[in-house]
């Protein structure tokens, strides 16, 4: 529907979904998150080139950034106490939890500052820096080699590779 009223429109008009560097990637954990996130990037860009070929006015962007500060890691707080977790987190598990904790990330300002330069930008891929890229190609890189290579998250909350 908003995407219609949007296409009858005169002038341009553009849609920015927030997909996440998890959309690019898959590591351990977070399994549903991750999921959203690898689907909001396939609806972006079938999107992206359904529009473009009805010639609309309509541009389509997809934010994949890194870590932002949201408090979204502590959504769990309003959980109610019955729908908690079952089992306590594993030891890796909960190393993990702590380098996220940790590590460095943008503020939400920050990062919509970024969005917004590449929506003006024309960019339909958005990203707050290089590291989802590499990973990225890793990931293609497992997938010729027909396995996912075992990952790990380092101490500053980015991901490593338990083969090296």
């Amino acid at each position: 529907w908003a995407v219609a009223r949007m296409m009858e429109q005169t002038g341009r008009s553009h849609i920015l979904n927030t997909c996440s560097s998890a959309g690019l990637i898959s590591s351990p954990g977070l399994a549903a998150y991750k999921a959203s996130k690898h689907a909001t990037l396939s609806i972006s860009e079938s999107l992206y080139h359904d529009l473009e070929g009805a010639s609309s006015g309509v541009g389509v962007s997809v934010f994949c950034p890194d870590v932002v500060k949201t408090g979204l890691r502590h959504a769990g707080r309003n959980r109610p106490e019955h729908l908690g977790d079952e089992l306590p987190p594993t030891p890796d598990q909960a190393a993990d939890e702590k380098a996220r904790e940790t590590a460095p990330g943008l503020s939400a300002g920050e990062a919509a500052d970024i969005a917004m330069q590449g929506v003006d930008a024309g960019r339909f891929y958005i990203f707050t820096s290089d590291w989802p890229l590499g990973a990225a190609g890793e990931r293609v890189e497992d997938m010729a080699k027909g396995v996912p290579r075992s990952m790990r998250l380092n101490s500053d909350g980015t991901m490593g590779d338990d083969d090296q």
